[in-house]
């Protein structure tokens, strides 16, 4: 191809070539280059640094991943940086991001200190980093700094990918995502990149936003933007955004970045020599503060608790804690949460226990989680969940909003009589737009905060949809409340029952005490009339008690709640579980395709609808006719539990009507609107004779399509139908890799600008 594997930019990075989109585009990493420290409020908590802690990063350790070496005999690092790999090349940007990380607080004056001054760093160049990363983390590592990323233009200030690449999860992001989502305790930093100065011609029409690539994408990680020096905190407006620094949003509208630190002229090490000290910017010089805040939030946290955290806790503290910045509202899709504050995050977390809680907890199938607290009155009260997800699905196209969550759950607060208060959710169509609050569907952080908060509020967390694994492990962090010496939750609230069928109900409730747990006594002190309700407490010694409902079978299609109080000595929390008769009568499905009033369709066609959102549909219903009445029905499906179908029988040169509904466990919903589609005149084999070659048949690990104009789409289905692979080559001859695909039978659904045909394939 011609292609350098190097590059030197003009801004004295340094470019590798490391991979090819699928669409053939070369992918290049590069480098994206004592304010640091006090910006974070890092400093606070160093020895005699006013919080009273000790957290210098004794016996921690940091990973630095980055182009070449690092000079690990720099007098900076005091023989605290290790060298892992085989690379012989010392780099100045590496050196610099490690010093940034571990630089001494007695070498020069302290003036080049890093934000952990006495941990030790692993360094590796960027060749295998996945693979080395992976054997860090299961050895222990918590956490390291990765101050590259897809080079967006050429030393000449050409772009190198196109602009729909932009905010794009793609397999960098999903490979990262499945990695942390099997290591849940590291936490890999990532810089947001420094293209924003060429956003006219790198992304045109978007005012600076949607400038994320690679793992910058991804959401199981940190993802750092780059600030001028802080020196002190006033308000959100006192926070300048670095001129070069990266906007989010994903493509789906994900918070990204998720936080910033400063990246703006960072005094650190280079590798000229063992005592050669420069000025850099860049997010790169951003994010390794910020993997030593981590460092350090880790440290603390071990100190109080005696273990460390998972990494979506660190992710929901630093979400939860941060400094406010940004005129338009926070969070937003320039400083993500805002500005790290690690003396915020160690206070939490010193807090626990008395004007705070932070708890890594598991939320089951069908579950909703319920609890209570009371509002301190002295500060707002703040609620952040955050979990680890699993890998999304790849996206493609341009500005693709389909979210890439797995597992959505949902936080909300409720004022017991009052507002209930949701989290943030920001809009992607209006990326000026900042601390708009909603229905979260897309991040796997939610954060809820109440100004000038008062009295008793309920805590829910609940899941949209099935939870794939059958659970999701999450964290949930508050501050803001009273002393917290008796817990009252249980994770069986909002039972649901179908209309009468079932006469008694048990729901398990959960109690913690700092005094012993024998002693406390639950009553029940309220419940809806007709109904007999009892307390079992033969279990309280392990914190469980029962309640007991019978006469459920006569209740009518609503939802009916309790008030349940316990006690311990002075300590009385009440609890408002409920439970939700239910008949299924489902809204009616939204389809998606064919497109109604579509025309020549293959005979092969696949059917796509929106998935409806509750956690109760089990399947779908899809039926097919030939009249809109539904009288000559042709096709009739039950028992779909993915949004999609395939129907290989249609008939040339006909209408066809179609239409589906959601089935549950209590019941079924309504047909939706009817779509109909017309198939083509000509059927599919007059079109594979000669028009188009499909070879080897069977294949191995390639195969081999000619046509006649150019193909303009080629999508692989398995034997359900359910896409695997697609293409768009613009071009008359392609090669496609099936080497990762199963042995079996498979489609090629081919288009040109048209017609499409289909293929079968043999996978060998």
């Amino acid at each position: 191809k011609n292609w350098p594997k190097e590059i030197n930019f003009e801004d004295g990075g340094f470019g590798e070539l490391v991979g090819i989109t699928e669409e053939n585009i070369p992918l290049y990493y590069r480098t994206y280059n004592k304010g640091g420290v006090s910006t974070i409020y890092a400093d606070k908590v160093h020895t005699g640094g006013g919080a009273g802690l000790d957290l210098n990063g004794q016996d921690m350790i940091v990973g630095v991943w980055d182009g070449g070496s690092v000079r690990i005999t720099h007098e900076l690092f005091e023989g605290r940086a290790l060298k892992l790999d085989s690379n012989s090349s010392v780099e100045s940007h590496g050196t610099h991001v490690t010093g940034t990380v571990i630089g001494s607080a007695t070498i020069n004056d302290g003036d080049a200190i890093g934000v952990v001054p006495e941990a030790t760093a692993h360094t590796y160049d960027w060749n295998n980093d996945y693979q080395e990363m992976i054997v860090e983390a299961e050895d222990g590592l918590l956490v390291s700094n990765h101050s590259y990323g897809i080079a967006t233009i050429d030393n000449l200030g050409n772009p190198l990918v196109p602009a729909s690449f932009f905010g794009q999860y793609q397999s960098l992001a999903k490979t990262l995502d499945d990695m942390l989502y099997n290591l849940e305790y590291y936490l890999p930093v990532f810089a947001a990149g420094n293209d924003r100065n060429y956003y006219s011609y790198l992304n045109p029409g978007k005012g600076g936003y949607d400038l994320l690539t690679g793992e910058g994408v991804a959401k199981n990680n940190l993802v750092v933007g780059s600030i001028h020096e802080l020196e002190d905190y006033q308000d959100p407006s006192s926070v300048q955004i670095s001129s070069f620094s990266n906007y989010g949003p994903t493509d789906d509208g994900r918070i990204k970045p998720d936080i910033v630190a400063k990246g703006s002229d960072v005094y650190s090490a280079t590798a000229n020599s063992d005592s050669s000290y420069a000025i850099m910017g860049g997010t790169s010089m951003a994010s390794p503060s910020v993997a030593g805040g981590v460092a350090l939030i880790q440290q603390h946290a071990n100190n109080e608790f005696e273990h460390y955290l998972r990494s979506a806790t660190v992710r929901g503290l630093i979400a939860h804690t941060a400094n406010k910045a940004g005129t338009e509202g926070s969070p937003n899709y320039r400083f993500g949460w805002g500005v790290l504050n690690v003396e915020n995050a160690a206070t939490v977390i010193s807090n626990h226990g008395e004007s705070s809680l932070v708890r890594e907890l598991i939320l089951e199938e069908n579950q909703e989680y319920l609890t209570t607290i009371n509002a301190s009155e002295l500060e707002d009260l703040i609620t952040t969940i955050a979990w680890t997800d699993l890998q999304g699905t790849i996206t493609n196209g341009t500005d693709n909003r389909t979210p890439v969550l797995v597992n959505d759950l949902d936080i909300r607060v409720k004022e017991v009589g009052g507002d209930v208060y949701y989290p943030y959710a920001l809009n992607p169509n209006a990326n000026y737009q900042g601390g708009i609050t909603g229905d979260n569907i897309v991040d796997n952080i939610e954060k809820i905060e109440i100004p000038n908060p008062e009295g008793e509020y309920i805590i829910q967390v609940s899941h949209k949809g099935n939870l794939e694994d059958g659970e999701q492990k999450f964290s949930m962090i508050l501050s803001g409340i009273t002393k917290p010496d008796l817990i009252f939750e249980t994770y069986e609230n909002n039972r649901q029952l179908c209309e009468a069928e079932q006469d008694e109900v048990e729901i398990e409730l959960l109690v913690q005490s700092t005094n012993d747990v024998k002693n406390t006594i639950v009553t029940i002190e309220d419940a809806p009339v007709d109904l007999i309700t009892t307390i079992d407490d033969s279990d309280i010694a392990n914190g469980k008690v029962k309640l007991n409902i019978s006469g459920t079978a006569e209740l009518e299609v609503d939802t009916y709640s309790f008030a349940i109080k316990a006690i311990n000595g002075s300590e009385e929390v009440m609890l408002y579980p409920k439970i939700t008769i239910v008949e299924d009568n489902f809204e009616g499905v939204e389809l998606i395709s064919p497109e109604n009033g579509e025309d020549e369709i293959t005979l092969y066609t696949h059917f796509k609808w929106e998935a409806i959102s509750s956690n109760r549909v089990q399947s779908y219903t899809l039926e097919l006719a030939l009249d809109e009445n539904f009288e000559d029905i042709v096709h009739v499906r039950n028992d779909i539990t993915s949004t999609q179908y395939t129907y290989t029988q249609l008939e040339r040169d006909k209408d066809y009507y179609w239409r589906v509904k959601a089935v549950g466990i209590c019941g079924e919903g309504e047909y939706g609107e009817v779509f109909t589609f017309h198939t083509y005149n000509l059927s599919v084999d007059e079109f594979d004779t000669d028009e188009f070659a499909v070879y080897p048949n069977p294949a191995t690990n390639q195969v081999n399509i000619d046509a006649p104009t150019q193909i303009k789409e080629i999508k692989v289905m398995n034997i359900l139908g359910q896409e695997v692979m697609a293409l768009h080559p613009d071009a008359n001859q392609v090669q496609i890799d099936i080497s990762e695909l199963s042995s079996g039978n498979y489609f090629l659904q081919i288009s040109d600008i048209n017609i499409t045909t289909v293929k079968k394939l043999i996978k060998k």
